[in-house]
Parts: C-alpha cells; sequence; structure tokens
C-alpha cells in the first residue's frame, strides 16, 4: 500500500547522460601522461586512445569546440616536445588548468 508516508519513489536515472566536463578530461590527460613521466614515447601512444575518445565524444557534440581545441593544442605541443620539455610540460601547473593556450 502507498499510504506510507517516509517512503521515496525512486527517480528514474536511465535516461540521464553524464557528459565529461573540462576538469575531467584534462585530468585524466595529465593522469595519463604522468603514468609515463619517464618514457615519452609510451606516454604518447598511451595517449591516443584518449584522444580517440574525445575525438567521438566532439562528434558526438557532447564535448565542446573551445575543450576540444584545447585538448588538441595540448597533445600538439606534448607531441613536438622532447623529452626534457616533456617533463617540464608535465610541472607546468598552467599547462593543466583550463584556458591555457601556446604562448606562441
Amino acid at each position: 500500500m502507498g499510504w506510507w508516508p517516509f517512503t521515496r519513489k525512486g527517480a528514474d536515472l536511465s535516461n540521464d547522460p553524464h557528459i565529461r566536463g573540462t576538469r575531467t578530461w584534462l585530468l585524466d590527460l595529465q593522469a595519463l601522461c604522468e603514468t609515463h613521466y619517464d618514457d615519452r614515447i609510451s606516454g604518447l601512444d598511451a595517449i591516443k586512445p584518449l584522444r580517440e575518445d574525445w575525438h567521438g565524444a566532439h562528434q558526438r557534440m557532447e564535448l565542446p569546440d573551445l575543450l576540444f581545441e584545447g585538448l588538441e593544442k595540448r597533445v600538439d605541443e606534448l607531441l613536438i616536445c622532447d623529452d626534457e620539455k616533456w617533463i617540464i610540460l608535465l610541472n607546468d601547473e598552467a599547462f593543466w588548468q583550463p584556458g591555457w593556450r601556446p604562448s606562441n
């Protein structure tokens, strides 16, 4: 019977999509790079599946253009760096903040 006043009806969450935000994508990328801090090449290889994920999210219009461009610019910066700059970028807190832009 439904007379008991302290019961809650369950909410239907089956149609509530989870969309990852800026901070989540950046933290995932940063964690992946820091896992491979001592081997830049394996780090770049590990970035490829994550990059495919955000390309898919962008195509599904779950990822705004500005965030997509920011992620792409970070990966481009990581791709062209050498081992020394790899460590510098991993330690650069501004690099991992939303709104980062290349200095050039």
